[in-house]
Parts: structure tokens; sequence; C-alpha cells
């Protein structure tokens, strides 16, 4: 159904120029093209809504994720996430006493995570293997002090 929309844009943009069949202004063709967007922005959130009124009506029905999902031409995953909705990633908190992970230091610091992997190799920030494949954790405070050597260098 999502890719009706576009087609509806086009539609109704031919509708409105055969409508006016002396040129517009500018200004008045960029109102039009907003308000059209606006249409099938509320086009597309209907079917979204259309979507999941229909896999919760099937859901109650008694059909599993992956029965649901045949029938509507999707993943069973994107039947879960529509009924349940997506997870919200949780960002570390900063009081935190414990042991980060390295996404979470990557987090804290608005880095890539490969960036955090090379501060660690190299031994600009301080961190700990833990479990047979070698994951890295780091202390908050050697997050911190490194936070605090590297704003005394840009001093």
């Amino acid at each position: 159904m999502v890719e009706y929309a576009p087609i509806v844009y086009v539609t109704a943009w031919d509708e409105l120029a055969k409508c006016f069949g002396e040129r517009l202004q500018q200004d008045e063709l960029d109102l039009m093209d907003s308000v059209l967007q606006g249409v099938v922005i509320d086009t597309l959130g209907d079917v979204k809504q259309q979507r999941y009124n229909e896999v919760v009506k099937l859901r109650e029905t008694g059909l599993s994720y992956a029965k649901i999902g045949h029938q509507l031409g999707i993943c069973r995953e994107r039947v879960r996430q529509i009924v349940k909705g997506n997870p919200k990633r949780k960002k570390p908190s900063p009081d935190s006493k414990t042991m980060l992970k390295i996404n979470e230091v990557a987090q804290l610091l608005r880095v890539h995570i490969n960036t955090v992997r090379r501060w660690s190799n190299s031994g600009l920030l301080k961190s700990y293997r833990i479990g047979s494949r070698g994951d890295r954790r780091f202390r908050r405070q050697d997050v911190e002090s490194f936070l605090s050597r590297a704003m005394q260098k840009r001093s």
C-alpha cells in the first residue's frame, strides 16, 4: 500500500496543473507542493494505522507472528515490531558505577565504536577484557579521566 502514496501525489499535482491553465508564481507552486506533501504524509500515516489495526485483529484471533507475516507478506519480526513497538535504546546513566560496554562509551563520547577500539588499543583509554571472546569493558572513572585529559590538551 505504501507505494501508492507517490502516485496520489503526482496525480493530485497534475489535476491542479490542469485547473490552473496559466503559469503560477513560484511561491504559489511551493505552497501547493507543501500542501500536497502533507496529504501524502497523512496518507502514509493512515496506511501505517491500517496495517497496525489489521495485525492486531489477526493477533487477537490467535494467529502466530509467523502466520500473520505469511498472510501479509512481511517477516514475523516486523509483525512483532508492529504489535509491540520498537524498543527504545537505553543510554547509560551518568552516575552509574558499573562497567560500560564499548557502545555505551561510544555514545557518551559521541564517537564511532571503532574509534573507541583504536583508543583502547593504543592505550589512550584504559579497558578491561572479559570473557572468552575478550570483550572490552570500561570503568566510568577511566572514561571521565580520559575526557578531562582531552579537554586539558585542547586548552
